[in-house]
């Protein structure tokens, strides 16, 4: 499924809405995106009702929520943002101090890309979320990336190309030790010359 909406955002002023029920938390994620992210246009939402409302004047270049939301679980907004916007490969990150709960009780679902523990401060956050939006340098070099998630996989796949990598996507373990397998035998053996 092709998503041009996803590669024609202007990365110099990107749009980035956080969802938090903390007004705080907000304005402390806002200070410090705007410190990595001058050009930034900040869209803070309470809510998942307020988020669902403020994507419909405009598309934005990636979302942050909360787990815990005055209204409903984080999760819920992520499904809904990838059910009912035209964005399909939007950036999700979930900004959480309890992450790890979740990962560890298999409850992240395929509608988030990334994940980041608030506990690593919010400077760090503003890092990350730079990476997604407006990275620094032009990475080069190739990607086994194994992912079971169709969604998660394209979403992310585009991202690192567009860096630069290349990216080799596997649904599987299996899958990628092949694929290793096969690309140590073509090492060893160029396609010029028979073995």
């Amino acid at each position: 499924m092709n998503s041009p909406a996803f590669r024609s955002f202007d990365t110099s002023n990107p749009r980035i809405m956080v969802v938090d029920g903390s007004k705080v938390v907000r304005k402390m994620i806002e200070g410090v995106l705007r410190q990595q992210l001058p050009g930034l246009e900040f869209v803070g939402c309470e809510t998942g009702e307020e988020a669902k409302a403020a994507l419909q004047a405009g598309a934005v270049n990636l979302v942050t929520t909360a787990l815990r939301l005055p209204d409903m679980d984080g999760l819920d907004l992520a499904r809904y943002l990838r059910e009912h916007t035209p964005q399909a490969y939007i950036p999700i990150i979930v900004v959480s101090g309890d992450v790890q709960e979740r990962l560890e009780s298999r409850s992240i679902s395929d509608d988030v890309t990334d994940y980041f523990d608030k506990s690593l401060g919010f400077n760090a956050l503003a890092a990350f979320i730079k990476g997604y939006v407006a990275p620094e340098t032009e990475a080069g070099g190739e990607v086994l990336y194994v992912e079971d998630s169709r969604v998660v996989a394209m979403a992310t796949r585009r991202m690192l190309e567009k860096h630069g990598l290349t990216v080799t996507h596997a649904t599987g373990v299996e899958d990628a030790i092949a694929h290793l397998e096969t690309a140590k035998a073509q090492a060893r053996c160029p396609a010029r010359m028979s073995c």
